[in-house]
């Protein structure tokens, strides 16, 4: 089953958001942290599949998208990934990734996806204020936390 543009469009923006945070952390935590470095080289991996799978109709009517570049990156990091450059990988998160996400939200129809921060936010959200304030007052009732 094939994914619409709209569907891989999203997974493009949620991709570019989590390439964001990562940026947040600095250079010195993707060069030393191999779980900050990973996770940056998987999301733009899947980013460049993601573009990639783009119709043909869509980079007709969009032909400043990166897809090219994207995929080429991407076979970099699967592929030849001891080829890979960690200064143009992090310039293609810090520089060029931002564009891309601007551009791509100028396009999509649904609104940006809210990615929860935590397991229990999408609980707490959907019990409401008043109700998260009971279930930790019956907590301490029952000699919880």
């Amino acid at each position: 089953m094939s994914r619409r543009d709209e569907e891989r469009i999203q997974d493009i923006l949620v991709r570019c958001r989590r390439l964001a945070e990562i940026a947040s952390k600095g250079r010195r935590a993707y060069d030393e942290e191999w779980l900050v470095s990973d996770t940056a080289n998987y999301n733009l991996s899947v980013l460049g599949e993601a573009l990639d799978g783009l119709s043909d109709e869509f980079a007709a009517r969009n032909p400043g998208l990166p897809i090219h570049e994207a995929k080429s990156l991407r076979n970099k990091l699967l592929h030849e990934y001891w080829k890979a450059d960690a200064d143009i990988v992090w310039d293609t998160i810090t520089d060029d990734l931002p564009s891309l996400q601007s551009a791509l939200e100028a396009v999509s129809v649904k609104p940006p996806v809210h990615e929860p921060r935590t397991k229990l936010e999408p609980i707490v959200q959907e019990l409401g204020s008043s109700t998260s304030g009971a279930i930790c007052g019956a907590r301490n009732k029952t000699g919880g936390r």
